[in-house]
């Protein structure tokens, strides 16, 4: 094992105790990362060593699952999610302390997609989901962020990828047509969906044309407070009295979803899809 190896792995410990049991602030002045630090995490946590140790202030976000998550160095060198994995294994709360989501709310904040992907995964696996307080938000899909707003299209598996279009293919077809009003769904500073409403105010119609939330993340009432904020925007749209969507149905649909938010079935077909309507 090699010095920077070691030097990376002391934020697992956070805090040690002399041989008199008084605290020792081990963290190092600059963490260094390197391929090696998952083994070492891993054979220090075998040791002993305590995955949800605190740090001497006790304030939030020091322990060491919420300090990975919040920290670039892992993320740039590419074992976080590896590293999630590790600390959870090796006993630390997916949770956290408290048991109100809050590596997830961190990772989400400061903008972790593989921390907060994984979070989110693992608690889905350990039936532990809880939903983190932070705030969504709809954001205009820029050069730097489109290939990472059509790379959520690829977390769906079947059948739900089945039931909405690539978002690749959505921003695509909104670049052609005058109606198309497109925007990435955020938790905090994470891109976690996508969805597209037909704005077409000549005709004072509203249509929910793509709507998605990576899959890590279903559950967590990303999905309805994404479509609570699109429809803070329809409501400011001129004589907007509705907003419509259609959906396929069977398993993975997500009808369920669209009647549970409000939405009503209206009668109209579109395609091999049934219309619903909210009305605002």
């Amino acid at each position: 094992l090699n010095i920077e190896g070691l030097a990376s792995a002391i934020a697992l410990m956070r805090t040690q105790r002399d041989t008199e049991g008084n605290d020792l602030d081990l963290r190092p002045a600059t963490l260094l990362v390197t391929p090696e630090l998952e083994p070492i995490a891993r054979m220090l946590l075998d040791a002993g060593a305590e995955a949800d140790a605190t740090f001497l202030d006790g304030k939030s976000g020091t322990t060491p699952l919420a300090s990975l998550v919040t920290s670039v160095h892992p993320h740039k060198a590419g074992v976080a999610a590896e590293l999630v994995r590790t600390f959870v294994a090796g006993g630390a709360k997916v949770n956290g302390l408290n048991g109100d989501g809050e590596p997830l709310r961190l990772a989400l904040k400061f903008g972790y997609r593989a921390s907060a992907e994984t979070l989110a995964t693992i608690a889905g696996e350990k039936e532990e989901r809880v939903r983190p307080d932070i705030e969504i938000t709809l954001r205009e899909v820029t050069s730097e962020t489109v290939l990472t707003v059509c790379s959520l299209s690829h977390t769906l598996t079947p059948p739900r990828r089945n039931f909405v279009a690539p978002n690749a293919v959505s921003i695509a077809q909104a670049h052609f047509s005058k109606t198309a009003w497109f925007r990435a769904i955020y938790a905090g500073e994470t891109p976690v969906g996508f969805l597209m409403l037909d704005d077409d105010v000549a005709e004072c119609t509203y249509f929910l044309w793509r709507f998605m939330v990576a899959q890590p993340y279903h559950g967590l009432g990303f999905g309805r407070a994404a479509i609570d904020r699109l429809v803070d925007y329809v409501k400011t749209r001129p004589e907007a009295t509705e907003l419509q969507v259609s959906c396929g149905q069977g398993e993975g649909s997500p009808e369920g979803f669209y009647v549970k938010y409000g939405f009503r079935h209206d009668g109209t077909q579109h395609g091999r899809e049934i219309g619903l309507t909210l009305t605002l």
